[in-house]
């Protein structure tokens, strides 16, 4: 599920744009796009992810051919301004994406189920968090 989040946000256009790390060496793009946590020598705007809940959908003849996952994508910038760009830009590339196999995952879809603010006084960051429910096939 994590390989999804990450190869539908870092394929889309309009994020690549704002979250392209300039300062990576290595071969190919990186983006500021990360699972649980930034490391701590990137600079703002960047997005972190990670997966909430599990609800799987068992059978009675087998293991669960379906789960119903929860992710939050939080949004982190060091203006309100960006910050509200970067999340309207991050829920178009996620809510109700077409079913599919993204990151070598197969979805069924995905929706977007709320969203929260706040701002942290100690490090200076706007933060958004917005929660998504996946549907994703079982092999």
């Amino acid at each position: 599920m994590e390989a999804t989040i990450y190869s539908i946000l870092s394929n889309d256009a309009d994020i690549q744009s704002i979250l392209e790390d300039t300062t990576w060496t290595g071969t190919g793009t990186e983006y500021k796009i990360f699972h649980q946590a930034a490391p701590q020598d990137k600079v703002e705007p960047y997005i972190t992810y990670q997966r909430i809940t599990t609800d799987p959908h068992d059978t009675k003849d087998g293991v669960s051919t379906l789960d119903v996952v929860d992710v939050d994508v939080d949004i982190w910038a060091t203006t309100n301004a960006d910050l509200v760009s970067i999340a309207a830009k991050v829920r178009a590339a996620l809510d109700r994406k077409e079913e599919g196999t993204y990151g070598g995952d197969e979805i069924q879809s995905i929706r977007f189920t709320g969203q929260n603010s706040n701002y942290n006084e100690a490090t200076q960051l706007h933060h958004i968090t917005q929660t998504f429910s996946v549907r994703q096939k079982n092999p």
